[in-house]
This record gives C-alpha cells, structure tokens and sequence, in this order.
C-alpha cells in the first residue's frame, strides 16, 4: 500500500499536536504516512507554527471539498461543543472529497444503546454519526473510537468527576466497585494513528466502534490507592439510580454534562475491560511496552535529577541536571514560573518549595520593571500570584487577607478568654501578641506601599508597549494602503479618524497576512472617504460657490416636482457624484457662480430623474414582492397592480420616514435605510445625522412585509382592494382609525398614514 495522506481539524491542541507527532515519527513516516495536512483559522499561532515545524502542511479556514481533494484519512479532533450543522457540514466534506476513512470526535465515553444516559451533546454525536453513515452510502469508513478517561485528567478535574481528594471524599453515581477504563493522551494518539493506518488499507479490519482499554479502575480501588499514599482514609459515597437521575435534570449545559459523564462511569459506560479492540492495535502484545523514565547515573552525578522527582506525565525537566534546569529556569519571568509549576507534580513540588528560592529571586531581578523584594509575609511563588495574575485573594483590606483576619480574630478571642479566667501570664501574653502584630501590620503596610508604587510603574509601562504595539501596527497598515497606490494623506488621515473602530488601525493583533486580508477591504473604503472629503475641500472657492448654487437649486426644484411617490428622489449629493454634466459645470473655467450657469443641467434633469425613478421602482417592487412569495419575479412597475403594491409600500415607507426625506442612495435600496424596526424606539438613518445607524444592522427587509400587511388591512376594512388602492383614494376618502393596543398610549383617531 502506497502511503496515506491524513487531514485533522483541532490539530492545533494537546491531543492534536500528539497525533501529528506520531503520524510524523520514524515509526509511519514516509514508509506509511505520506503527509499530514492541518485546518487551521490562525496560522500564526504558535500551535500551528509548531506543527508546520513538524512537518504538517497548513490549510487556513474551514473544512472544504477543495481542501480534503487526495486525502485518504479525514480526523476530527475538535472540542466537544461542536455544533450538530458544522460537524454534517464537515463530514459532507469528506464525502464529496473521497475521503476513505473517517474518524469523528469521540474520544470518550460509548454513549450508544439503550440506556438511561442522555445528554444533548452527546445526542448531537450519535445524530452526526447516522447523518454521515447515511451521506456517504458504504463507500467511506467511519470509526468511531471511544477511550474512556484521559488518565491526566482524572485528577486535573477532582472534585468535578467527583474525586474530592482534598476533603477525602469520592462519590460514585452508580457501583463504586464498576471498573472505569483510563488512557494517556500518548497511548490514545498512538491508537488513532494505528486505527488509520489499519483502517485505509483495510476498512474491514478495524471494527466502526472501537474501544481501548487503558488501565480499569473502579472509584474504590481508586480511593485505595491515593488513601495509602496520602495515609488518610478516602470515604466512598453511592448515589442511588433515582437520586442521580433528578440531578441530571438540573442545572446548565456543562454541569449536566459532566453529572451525565459521572452516571455513564458509574453505569459502565467506560467499562472497556470487555469487547475492546486492544488485540487489533496491538496483536499478542507484539508491540513493545513504552518504558518508565530512569534517571540517569550521569544526571544524578551532577547532582540535579534528585530534586526533580520523575513525573509520569514525562515533562523533558526531569532527566536533566539541576544546573541545566537553573539555566532554562533563568530566562523564565516571574509569571512563567508559575505557570510552569501547574503544569505537573514534579515541577510544582521543586517550584514551590525553598529549594528553588534561587530561580525566584533571578526571575524577580530580571523583570521588568524589577519587583522588590518579597516581604517577609509572602513566599516567591505567593508574590508572583499577587503581582502577575488575577486569581482571587478575598482581600479584606488593602493590606489583609481574609482568611488571615479570620485567624487573627481567632486569636484575639483566645487571648481574651484566658484573660477573663485570669490565666496567669495571659495579660502579658496579649500585649505582647498586640505589640508583635502592630509591628508587623507596619511592616506590611511599607511593603505594601513599595509593591503598589511598583504595579503603577508596571502597569505605566505596560500600557506604553501597548500604546507603541498599536501605533507600530497603524504605520504598517498606513505603508501598505500607500503601496496600493492610495494617496498617504488619505491613508494617514483615515488611520487617525477612524482609530476608535476596534480591530482596525489600533489593535495590539499581529498584522499577519490573515488580518491584513480580513481588514483590507474597510480600510480602503474609509481611505476613499478621506480621499473624497480631502478633495472637496481642497476646490476653490468657485467650485465651492457653484456646488452650494446647485444645492439651493435642486432643492427648489424636488419641491416643484411632483410625480409619485414625492419622496422618491435622489438627493444633491448622489446627484452631484453621479450627473457628468453637473460635474463639467462645477469644474469649468470662468469665474461664474450664478444659477443660470445650471440651466441646461435642469432642462434635462426631470427625464434623468424619471429613468432613475424607474429603476428604484422596479427595486422597489421587487422587494416588497420577493418579501411576500420569495426571490425570481420579473417586476413591470408600470402595470395596475404593481402600482398598487408601490402606492401602498411607499406609503408606509413616508410615513415611518417622521417627514425625513430618503435621501441616502446606496446601490441596493434607495430609501430602506429610513425604517425603523419600532417606530418610537429606534433612531432613523437619514444622512445628516452623524450618529446613524449602519445599514447592515437595520434588517428593514424583515420589517417590510409587516408594514405591507399592516396597510393591507387598513385598505379592507374601508371596503377597497389593496391589489389596485393608490394612497391617494385613500387621502380621498379620508377614513380614520381608532387602535386597540397602541404603543404611545394615545386614544386619538388617526388617518391611514398615521395609525
């Protein structure tokens, strides 16, 4: 068999950065796996970028036909809260593409048959499972492989699977004695790797379900364990079938799924000691057994490797000497530090103990700006919490915490009862722990001073890298609109005027190729604005006289014109942008600014205004008719019906419009931006207000059919037909209308363009 060629959406996470790993490792690759292909939205991550470094080939955005073209093997590591609509639209994908085998988003628990376990997440899996079977008719192997718990997880969740180690309790939705099945991130992406590879070159040797059986155990064999290490007693608690079925009905979305999780564990749902596939990824366990990390003679000699105990979660620190560490450790800040101490056991046990007191204090010198020294209160790592992350400290006071308040009480009561029982000494005791802890407070207080000055100048230098990452990314996007060939005044200006739109000129994001991609079109957009405003203002005086000549004209003349609707007119400036002979006008030579000089320009203008009446008439009608009976209708404005279905649309349209013209003249509607949704509730759009609101975001098109239907049924109730009614029979008969349920609260009549 020739080698494959495998494809991974979510490969940018832990799971998918192992799966790579081991697609791309000596054992498959190129002998069995030819490449790896990777989805990604984000190429700059640093996710990605460590897979390219691997050797796997990006492909930006979202799944598609084109991007799954020659792949063999299509895998689906994406989380678990995947919609139902963007897995079917993957896994169409895969099937139109000839994908061989794919493998959707398990990973867990085998939520199948007839059992009393229900969620909805786990509902949309078996949905998206049967739409994929049914899609690709047999020509697409589809395995679905279930692992049961990530062994790193088990106490990385605690309390959450209900393993309360640090109040000494396990509580068990079901059996205690049921055995759950646990597998490492590495065993599980070593068996996704070898299901593919087994399953291209032969659909039928790998099973659709297929399970793996890491190491089973049950919460009391579990509670056994860490209660011998801890040398503390771990109780056991069963919740009975009744009781753990009324809790999975309660409570959000994520607190459903994990109780729903605990009763599959509890149910044996994660039971995969039977019925497993462990012989069909490993054969008679022919495959040798990954052997424990041993510390090295050379590695102890240095004198190191004894202070890092051995982690099973095999971090790369624990092999090496203490002074190689100390020097990987040196470049690390304060808050790197701590992050790296949450990221096992071994490492936590060394950062948080007085034996890396040294790795601290460098870390602290090297910061910027440098952090004082730790109070005498605080240890490093307690100092680094306080100063580089949000995690609560339920201060009391600016200098207390509350749990040292609660304690200081504590002995303050002590110190009093032994005092009214005339202990002997006791008097003399409290004032000396009162002389003791003012001191202190004093103390803290200066330290705190220190450490607040310190968080300013932080927070000062913070804000100015800030400051100089956002200018740095508006000279670049300034560069490249100038390499376009827009004019730099422009670009420059647009950048400074338009700085308070998010995620535009002024971002701390990267310029990558992605976010230039995403931005471009808007920023030239605005650039032509500034582009178009620059040059008005750079005209002469002339051309400035003539324009506000035309406007006083033109608007003299709308109020002459009276052809229906009235309200359907360009306005001066869509008219100047667009008129050719009104723009010679302006910009001819000569010195002549009075009105006579548009006479020509008016003798024609009513015949250029009725084509674009027309034109926006037939718009007009298309709309409300496609509202009504959908897209696809040839549109004759001229004919009785249609004039009626325009009468009454515009009609409604001027009476939404409080007496404001539609004068805004994008090219798909002339006049929509000027509704409403609720009449008294929403600001209209008109063009001289500054404050408008964006056409995209005012959904009219919703609206229309209500408005449409709203007049239809003024027009019945006075006995005319709506089909062939024009606005103005209705003005003619002058009917008014009382409202039942009106919003202002009026009991007015009103006519049919007000009700």
């Amino acid at each position: 068999m020739s080698p494959i060629t495998v494809a991974i959406i979510g490969a940018t996470g832990d799971l998918g950065l192992r799966v790579v790993r081991r697609f791309l490792s000596p054992e498959y690759s190129p002998s069995q796996v030819g490449s790896v292909k990777f989805f990604t939205r984000n190429p700059s991550s640093a996710g990605a970028q460590e897979l390219k470094t691997l050797g796997a080939e990006p492909i930006e955005g979202d799944v598609t036909v084109a991007g799954l073209k020659g792949v063999d093997v299509f895998i689906s590591l994406v989380g678990g809260a995947t919609e139902l609509d963007y897995m079917n639209k993957y896994a169409k994908a895969a099937v139109d593409a000839g994908v061989k085998v794919y493998i959707p988003s398990e990973f867990g628990i085998d939520h199948r048959g007839d059992n009393d376990f229900h969620h909805e997440l786990f509902d949309d899996k078996e949905a998206h499972y049967h739409y994929a079977s049914s899609i690709s008719g047999g020509k697409v192997k589809i395995v679905n492989l279930y692992v049961g718990l990530f062994l790193e997880d088990t106490f990385g969740l605690g309390a959450t699977l209900g393993l309360d180690t640090k109040n000494a309790i396990y509580t068990s939705f079901g059996s205690a004695d049921t055995p759950i099945s646990f597998n490492s991130r590495e065993d599980i992406s070593s068996s996704v790797v070898r299901i593919s590879v087994l399953a291209a070159a032969d659909p039928n040797s790998v099973p659709d379900f297929t399970r793996i059986n890491g190491s089973a155990i049950s919460y009391n064999q579990l509670a056994a364990l860490v209660g011998k290490a801890r040398g503390t007693e771990i109780k056991v608690v069963e919740v009975d079938d009744a009781e753990s079925k009324q809790l999975l009905s309660t409570g959000d979305h994520w607190t459903r799924f994990w109780l729903a999780l605990r009763y599959g564990y509890g149910h044996g749902l994660t039971d995969f000691t039977k019925d497993n596939a462990n012989e069909i990824l490993n054969p008679a366990q022919t495959k040798p057994k990954r052997k424990k990390a041993k510390t090295s003679r050379s590695s102890r000699a240095a004198g190191g490797s004894r202070d890092l105990k051995t982690s099973r979660t095999g971090d790369p620190f624990t092999p090496l000497p203490l002074d190689v560490v100390h020097e990987i450790f040196g470049f690390l800040t304060p808050l790197e530090l701590l992050q790296l101490a949450r990221t096992n056991k071994a490492l936590r046990s060394y950062l948080m103990s007085k034996r890396s007191s040294v790795t601290w204090k460098a870390a602290r010198a090297a910061a910027t700006p440098p952090v004082p020294i730790c109070p005498k209160d605080l240890s490093e790592p307690k100092l680094a919490a306080l100063l580089f992350t949000k995690d609560c400290t339920s201060a009391s006071d600016d200098y207390y915490l509350a749990e040292e308040v609660w304690k200081m009480s504590e002995t303050v009561e002590h110190f009093q009862l032994r005092v009214e029982a005339r202990v002997d000494g006791a008097r003399q005791e409290f004032e000396q722990f009162l002389g003791n802890t003012k001191s202190q407070a004093s103390e803290r207080i200066e330290s705190a001073k220190v450490l607040r000055k310190w968080s300013e100048t932080s927070e000062e230098l913070r804000s100015k890298a800030e400051r100089e990452l956002k200018e740095a990314r508006r000279q670049e996007i300034v560069s490249k609109l100038v390499e376009l060939g827009h004019d730099i005044r422009d670009a420059g200006q647009a950048s400074r005027v338009y700085a308070y739109i998010p995620n535009l000129f002024r971002s701390k994001e990267p310029l990558t190729a992605a976010v230039w991609k995403r931005i471009k079109p808007k920023a030239e957009r605005l650039v032509e604005e500034m582009n178009r405003i620059r040059l008005e203002n750079e005209e002469g005086p002339i051309q400035n006289s003539r324009r506000s000549t035309f406007t006083r004209r033109y608007s003299t003349f709308k109020s002459s014109y009276n052809e229906f609707p009235r309200t359907l007119l360009p306005s001066q400036t869509f008219v100047l942008k667009t008129h050719e002979g009104i723009k010679d006008v302006i910009q001819a030579e000569g010195t002549n600014t009075s009105p006579a000089i548009f006479d020509d320009v008016f003798s024609e203008l009513t015949e250029y205004l009725d084509r674009w009446r027309k034109e926006r008439k037939i718009e007009l009608t298309r709309l409300v008719l496609e509202a009504r009976t959908g897209p696809g209708l040839d549109v004759d404005p001229e004919t009785p019906e249609r004039q009626g279905i325009l009468s009454l649309a515009t009609s409604v349209f001027a009476t939404c419009g409080y007496g404001y013209s539609f004068n805004h003249d994008w090219s798909r509607v002339h006049w929509i931006d000027s509704i409403g949704e609720h009449f008294f509730e929403k600001i209209l759009h008109t063009a001289s207000r500054s404050s408008a609101i964006p056409y995209e975001e005012m959904q009219c098109v919703r609206v229309l059919p209500n408005l449409v239907d709203h007049v239809k049924l003024l027009v019945q109730a006075v006995g005319l037909d709506p089909g062939t009614c024009t606005a103005a029979e209705m003005d003619e008969l002058g009917a008014l209308f009382h409202c039942d349920d009106c919003s202002c609260g009026s009991e007015l009549a009103r006519n049919w363009r007000n009700c």
